[in-house]
């Protein structure tokens, strides 16, 4: 595991403790060696562990957090229970989570329009220009849409979770779920249909706009996404089953730093940005301790 000024869980510090949690010899606990942590790391322990038969320690981690009064964990978990734990409906959030099922999608209900525009309430009170906090919110929007479209492809249903966290001159969200990835949804196009292995799949989306339906063009989502990375300098964190992109904004394009991860399944895709300053997924962290 990455050393750590205060112990972070952010997203490489979640593959880290994946690696150990299913290697020959995992530790007693997991949770406990860190004090703070990022959206991204957040969300992809929980969707790395949640169904992973050998993470069912790390699992009874999260749970205890929650039942301990961790905030961040209780929010999460609450969400994925479909546990209702908001007065105000109409209050901006610093944080909030919400389960996506494909079975039961509906983006016109009242309750994901108001999660829609809470985030969109505190990215321009954030200080991001409505048309950025409009572009952020189309990208957020297709990226939970896609995991019913494409995610449950070979499934009865596809569950998933939102999650988004912003703060004055920054943001950041994630939109990950359980589904088939991004390869196999893929070569569902005739288009596409060639490609063999997910690094190939994340690298078709990244740099040619690759997408499910054919005749399209490039992806709604990924389109705002990559607006997004030219105009604000957003960094983009994208895994696909046992693939891992990481992609930085440069003065000739899109870089992609893409690796081969352990066996996991569904998908993951994380966005962070910071105004007028470099842009870092640790700038934007939470406390994990209990107060």
């Amino acid at each position: 595991m990455r050393e750590t000024q205060d112990a972070m869980l952010d997203s490489k510090n979640a593959e880290a403790c994946f690696r150990m949690g299913i290697s020959a010899k995992p530790p007693n606990e997991i949770m406990a060696l860190f004090d703070s942590a990022t959206l991204a790391g957040l969300v992809e322990s929980f969707l790395l562990a949640a169904r992973h038969p050998q993470m069912k320690t790390f699992r009874r981690e999260m749970r205890g957090s929650a039942r301990a009064g961790i905030q961040l964990w209780k929010s999460l978990l609450d969400a994925w229970d479909e546990v209702s734990t908001i007065d105000n409906l109409f209050e901006q959030k610093t944080f909030e989570f919400r389960k996506i099922k494909s079975a039961s999608w509906n983006d016109d209900t009242l309750e994901w329009n108001l999660f829609e525009q809470r985030f969109l309430n505190g990215l321009r009170n954030g200080g991001f220009t409505s048309d950025f906090s409009h572009g952020v919110l189309k990208a957020f929007h297709e990226m939970a849409e896609n995991v019913v479209q494409h995610g449950a492809f070979g499934l009865s249903m596809c569950e998933g979770l939102a999650g988004y966290h912003v703060e004055p001159g920054r943001f950041a969200f994630s939109i990950g779920d359980f589904g088939c990835g991004y390869l196999r949804s893929l070569q569902e196009s005739d288009s596409w249909k060639h490609l063999e292995k997910g690094r190939d799949a994340l690298s078709a989306v990244i740099h040619e706009g690759a997408s499910r339906r054919t005749g399209q063009g490039e992806g709604e989502g990924f389109k705002e996404l990559w607006k997004a990375l030219s105009d604000h300098g957003a960094n983009v964190r994208i895994r696909s089953n046992d693939t891992v992109a990481r992609i930085l904004p440069t003065h000739l394009g899109r870089e992609a730093e893409i690796a081969t991860f352990l066996k996991a399944s569904g998908s993951h895709i994380s966005v962070c940005c910071c105004l007028g300053e470099p842009t870092s997924e640790n700038k934007l962290r939470f406390s994990l301790q209990n107060h």
